[in-house]
């Protein structure tokens, strides 16, 4: 998956999509959230993140997937799953509230896509990685119990029962 950060959309980046003959899913961050997020303020910038969402490699500000170190890298990792820097040292994994609270951002973008299903498992992984996040397990809580948030007075009582 690809994110390009572009505030004009999608149209300006699609035909530089098609030269490259990309086969993979682009989104379009037009807020520059992830930048935000992520605490950069250069691009191009690439990251391997594995199925399990955690970040094995992050280049910010000079990723060139053209360039043979890093296409070797991602090749490697690609088929091996190895979270080697190009120097070959062993890159630092977010820790597990980082994780949680990328997940937790997922699951958003999910939820405004209308995709409860699926923002429903975001929240639920990054709940396991951060049993202690209440922020985490009452959206969860409030998209499967609507109205013990909704209805009236929320149910605080109810939710000291979920745990």
């Amino acid at each position: 998956m690809s994110i390009a950060m572009d505030a004009q959309g999608f149209n300006v980046v699609t035909p530089y999509l098609e030269s490259a003959n990309v086969t993979f899913k682009t989104v379009i961050d037009k807020e520059n959230l992830l930048g935000e997020m992520l605490r950069f303020n250069a691009i191009p910038n690439g990251l391997l993140i594995d199925s399990e969402g955690i970040v094995n490699y992050q280049n910010f500000g000079s990723f060139d997937i053209k360039n043979p170190d890093i296409f070797s890298l991602i090749k490697g990792w690609f088929f091996s799953g190895t979270n080697l820097n190009l120097d070959g040292s062993i890159l630092p994994k977010l820790d597990p509230v980082q994780q949680a609270n990328s997940l937790f951002r997922e699951g958003l973008s999910l939820i405004q896509e209308g995709n409860f299903e699926e923002a429903l498992k975001k929240w639920r992984e990054g709940a396991k990685l951060d049993p202690g996040n209440q922020i985490i397990k009452k959206q969860i809580w409030a998209v499967e119990n609507p109205s013990k948030f909704y209805s009236g007075a929320v149910d605080y009582d109810w939710q000291s029962k979920q745990d």
